[in-house]
């Protein structure tokens, strides 16, 4: 009996210290383990994402990535590095893959409900900071620039964006 997760998920680049930009995934199993970068792609791009693994062999598409997709995102997870090469039961990594992305998916809602407060309160909290950030657009400008202001905008938009499908992923505690 295995006494460690079969997923270790690292959160690091949430932190200030971290080098790195991404989010990772660890899978543990003995014959196809995997370390895989996950990032997020806004819909604009996913066009070019698909013609990138369109232009890959499938086998080798269906063994390095794996998506979700929502309404205006999707969640790409990328192996970056395969822990036992040569791979021998190929097979055995799309179904692991899957598995992966769900457990950093469901993964991220507990870290994002934390103590069970309601995701609606914290929607509504970072909708309330875009509207006035919104409101005060021409001074935002004036003090940090047109393209820091619009980032600042798109960050606070795909972080509601975010928090509206994890509260479709998980309940929270307060809707029993």
């Amino acid at each position: 009996m295995r006494e460690y997760p079969a997923f270790i998920i690292d959160r690091s680049k949430r932190s200030e210290a971290s080098k790195y930009k991404y989010d990772y995934v660890v899978c543990t199993d003995k014959e196809v383990g995997f370390i895989a970068k996950v990032y997020k792609l806004p819909k604009s791009t996913w066009s070019d994402f698909d013609k990138m693994i369109d232009a890959m062999p499938k086998d080798v598409a269906d063994i390095k990535y794996c998506t979700h997709l929502s309404h205006d995102s999707a969640l790409v997870l990328e192996v970056v590095k395969y822990l036992y090469e040569p791979l021998y039961n190929k097979s055995r990594l799309k179904p692991l893959l899957k598995k992966a992305i769900k457990a950093y998916i469901f993964g991220e809602a507990d870290f994002i409900h934390g103590d069970g407060s309601e995701m609606d309160l914290q929607i509504n909290a970072v909708q309330d900071v875009l509207d006035i950030a919104f409101s005060q657009e021409p001074h935002l400008v004036e003090m940090n620039g047109r393209e820091a202001t619009d980032l600042f905008f798109t960050t606070l938009q795909e972080a509601i964006c975010s928090l509206k499908l994890l509260k479709l992923l998980k309940p929270t505690t307060d809707s029993k």
